[in-house]
C-alpha cells in the first residue's frame, strides 16, 4: 500500500499531520434534551442525549451515584463492506465501555446525584476515526444537554508509520508500508498521520474488522482546558483520559505520537468549542442583545 505520493501527500490529498474537514450541528432533535451531528470527512455521527432524568430502580442508590447509559447502533448503509458475524457487535461493545468510562472522568457527578444519562449514538456512515468522531459528538450532545462537565472531552486517531524497522529487545516494531525516502529523512523513521480515514483505519474499531494495512495506530481521549484561567494567550493543555492502542508499538514510539495527537486534539477542541458557542448565540440571542 503507497502511504504517501512522491510529493509527501496521503490518499485524500492531506499532509500527515492535516485534519479532515470537520462539520458540527448542535441541537437537530427537538425532542430530545440535547443532539449533535459530528462529521469528519465522510465519517458521519448523530449524537442524542435523554436526561439528567430520576435512576428507577428497586434497589437501593447511594447519594453519589450517576449511572451513564450509552448505547451504539449502526446504520444499514454506514459501511460498504459487510462485517463478519459477531464483530460488528463487539466493536460496539468496545466503544460503549471506552465512552462510558471517559465521560465519567469529565461529567460533574455531584451535582446530579441518582441520577441516569443517556446516551445515544448512530453510526450514519463509517469512513475511519469512528471512536474519536463518537466521542466528539458525545461531547456536543452533552454541552447541547446542558450537562455539567468539569472539561471538554475531544478525542483524535492517530496512525503510526516507520520506513525501518525499530528493535525493542527482543520484539520489533514492523512495518510494510511503502514511504518516500526523502521524506523520512529528517523523521527518525517515524511518520504519524492524524485523523486516519477509511482507507488508513480500516477495522480500527470502524464496524467490521480489524485493521488489515498493518498500520500500528491509537486513539487518545484527553480533557482539554486552558492552562490558566488568567492566562490571556489562551494556551490549551491536554491530560489524558484513555489511550486505544491497536498494535504493540514501542513505549518510546507511543510518547511521540501522544504530542502529535495533544496538538490535533487542541485543534478540534477549537472548532467544537466554536460551535457550542455559535448554537448559544442562536438560541438565546436576548442574552446579547444590546
Amino acid at each position: 500500500m503507497q502511504l504517501l505520493n512522491i510529493y509527501g501527500l496521503r490518499n485524500d490529498g492531506r499532509k500527515p499531520e492535516e485534519l479532515r474537514k470537520i462539520r458540527c450541528e448542535i441541537g437537530l432533535n427537538k425532542q430530545a434534551n440535547g443532539s449533535a451531528y459530528y462529521q469528519m470527512g465522510n465519517t458521519k455521527i448523530l449524537a442524542t442525549v435523554y436526561g439528567p432524568h430520576q435512576i428507577f430502580s428497586k434497589q437501593p442508590i447511594s447519594n453519589e451515584s450517576v449511572i451513564i447509559n450509552c448505547q451504539i447502533s449502526c446504520a444499514s448503509f454506514s459501511n460498504n463492506s459487510k462485517p463478519k458475524k459477531g464483530k460488528s457487535n463487539q466493536s460496539h461493545f468496545e466503544i460503549t465501555q471506552i465512552l462510558q468510562k471517559s465521560l465519567e472522568s469529565v461529567i460533574m457527578v455531584h451535582l446530579l446525584p441518582k441520577c441516569q444519562i443517556d446516551i445515544f449514538i448512530e453510526i450514519l456512515q463509517m469512513d475511519g476515526s469512528v471512536l474519536s468522531s463518537c466521542v466528539n459528538a458525545s461531547t456536543l450532545a452533552l454541552a447541547d444537554a446542558g450537562i455539567p462537565m468539569s472539561h471538554m472531552l475531544v478525542s483524535c486517531t492517530l496512525g503510526i508509520s516507520c520506513a525501518s524497522n525499530i528493535s525493542t529487545g527482543q520484539q520489533k516494531f514492523q512495518c510494510s508500508l511503502e514511504i518516500p525516502e526523502h521524506y523520512t529523512e529528517n523523521m527518525e523513521g517515524n511518520i504519524f498521520l492524524i485523523d486516519l480515514n477509511g482507507s488508513e483505519d480500516s477495522g480500527m474499531v470502524s464496524g467490521n474488522v480489524r485493521n488489515n494495512n498493518n498500520l500500528p495506530g491509537m486513539c487518545l481521549i484527553a480533557k482539554v482546558k486552558q492552562s490558566s484561567e488568567t492566562d490571556s494567550t489562551n494556551t490549551l493543555s491536554c491530560e489524558l483520559v484513555a489511550l486505544e492502542i491497536y498494535h504493540r508499538i514501542p513505549f518510546q514510539v507511543i510518547e511521540a505520537a501522544q504530542e502529535s495527537a495533544n496538538l490535533a486534539c487542541q485543534k478540534i477542541y477549537t472548532l467544537l468549542n466554536e460551535s457550542c458557542k455559535y448554537n448559544y448565540v442562536v438560541n438565546y440571542p436576548e442574552k446579547f442583545a444590546t
